[in-house]
């Protein structure tokens, strides 16, 4: 399969999982049923299942969707990070271009800090042996539930409604306006108003996460994702994991490409599989077609 279509279906994949945790997200208020696909990207991660399952000293229903996210990282590494998860797509796009084509002149920070994301992870799980899921908060798919719900959601349905409000001052805009509002915004708003207290910690918490992203590509993936921590260590054993043919001719292109820093230089272009996430960016880059 050529490069270029690899990078389609990554991008493809992207979009539709983001998509798809945006339309269960609208949809949560209208899903009561247990059996529904409410929640199904928590049901997917295996951090909060295993958190979950350590704190109330029980086996959870639906853990097997978490356990096949785990068979999923072992036969493929770290793909839900570069394929799947929708905090790093997101991350991925607001990413500037500048970050992107990686200088020699800049620096990142020390390899040692990707240990943090491994303390992070060891954090969570002994306090959920104790019975406490507070450090949880740091699990992706919370992050951005969090800052859906508590920030960017009552944002958006304040800023529709100070819209309509002004529009609704003109007689002749109010047939379109009925139509859009029944149409659209009630199904997308419903009709009451939330209002959060820690709406602007949790937002300002995400933008915090950007802003890292803006300082080196896929900071959060990098060095504090702990759930990238886990998938990471899983993928260790991978079964599928990227290797360098020879001849290199050692351009250093996939380097200087790698979202992730991982491929070093110093040792053949290889690459930490519980660092790569499975981007294919390095296949893009190399004209010899050797990785």
């Amino acid at each position: 399969m050529k490069p270029t279509t690899w990078r389609k279906l990554r991008q493809f994949s992207q979009v539709l999982a983001l998509l798809l945790f945006i339309y269960l997200f609208l949809q949560t208020p209208y899903l009561h049923d247990a059996s529904s696909m409410n929640g199904l990207f928590f049901r997917l991660d295996p951090l909060v299942a295993i958190t979950a399952m350590l704190a109330g000293r029980l086996l959870i229903p639906f853990f097997f969707l978490s356990a096949a996210a785990l068979v999923f990282t072992l036969i493929f590494g770290r793909a839900w990070c570069g394929w799947l998860c929708p905090l790093g797509t997101i991350l991925e796009w607001t990413t500037p271009r500048s970050i992107k084509k990686k200088s020699a002149k800049r620096k990142e920070p020390p390899q040692a800090w990707r240990k943090i994301k491994f303390f992070i992870l060891i954090a969570i799980l002994v306090l959920a042996l104790l019975g406490s899921q507070f450090l949880l908060f740091l699990d992706p798919i919370t992050i951005l539930t969090r800052s859906m719900a508590g920030a960017v959601y009552p944002a958006l349905r304040f800023g529709v409604v100070s819209a309509e409000t002004f529009l609704y001052q003109f007689k002749f805009l109010w047939p379109l306006l009925d139509e859009v509002h029944s149409a659209i915004v009630v199904p997308i708003f419903h009709t009451n108003q939330s209002v959060f207290i820690a709406s602007l910690p949790i937002f300002l918490f995400l933008i915090l996460l950007i802003a890292l992203n803006w300082s080196t590509e896929r900071f959060w993936c990098r060095y504090l994702c702990p759930l990238g921590g886990l998938l990471g260590w899983l993928s260790r054993f991978a079964l599928l994991r990227r290797e360098v043919d020879q001849p290199c001719s050692q351009c250093g292109l996939c380097s200087s490409r790698c979202p992730t820093g991982t491929i070093d230089p110093q040792n053949g272009f290889k690459s930490d599989p519980a660092e790569c996430i499975v981007c294919t960016d390095c296949l893009q880059n190399c004209y010899q077609g050797k990785v």
